[in-house]
């Protein structure tokens, strides 16, 4: 399965950056193949260095070293490629479609070791435990990747996250989300762009005396 998803996106990398400038011993395309080949067997870039961990055939001639690779995925026509790949796979490619105008927004601990020294990642709460590393928040809608994400710390809060990424939606329509989400903030937030936001309240009971947003 890895193989046949990294073919349709190696593929795409070397349609979209067909007619680059060269200079480089290894093209753009070639280091996101192998910068994807890492991330489809959530492996180190350095394991996809190696050309022991390719099938045969398939890595083509020789591979960039893990240096080089460090180098080149900070570089901007790198960057530009990833975000030309995300950008095409925003087109929905399921038949018959999902409703479009529903779209569900929430968060997926990516944990790493506790004894890890990297210096960005922290302690935050994942799936009922602590757990030490970083957070994907996004939103999805029907496409093959979502609409708007962004990745932080495991000790980020939801809700501020949510509030750079309802900004970013196109279009209207439902947007779904856990108890997390309950907040009257977000309600008005996700109107103004076009969006009902649904949650279930986190506390049961009376409301109280405090601003209650309309669009609850």
């Amino acid at each position: 399965m890895e193989r046949e998803r990294w073919t349709r996106l190696y593929r795409l990398a070397r349609e979209l950056s067909r007619g680059w400038g060269f200079g480089w011993r290894f093209d753009t395309a070639c280091i996101v193949g192998v910068f994807l080949w890492a991330v489809l067997h959530d492996r180190p870039v350095s394991w996809a260095c190696d050309r022991g961990n390719w099938p045969a055939g398939l890595s083509g001639g020789r591979l960039p070293s893990q240096s080089t690779m460090s180098r080149r995925l900070h570089s901007e026509p790198v960057k530009r490629l990833l975000k030309l790949m995300e950008n095409a796979w925003k087109t929905p490619v399921s038949e018959p479609a999902p409703d479009p105008s529903v779209k569900i927004i929430d968060a997926k601990p990516l944990p790493i070791g506790s004894y890890s020294k990297d210096p960005d990642s922290r302690w935050g709460r994942a799936a009922g435990a602590s757990a030490k590393g970083y957070k994907f928040y996004a939103v999805w809608g029907v496409a093959a990747v979502p609409e708007a994400w962004e990745v932080y710390s495991m000790n980020r809060n939801e809700k501020p996250v949510a509030e750079e990424l309802i900004p970013r939606l196109t279009g209207g329509g439902w947007l779904l989300g856990d108890a997390q989400y309950d907040s009257n903030r977000l309600y008005d937030l996700a109107f103004e762009h076009g969006h009902r936001l649904l949650a279930p309240r986190r506390k049961k009971g009376r409301f109280g005396h405090h601003y209650l947003s309309p669009h609850r």
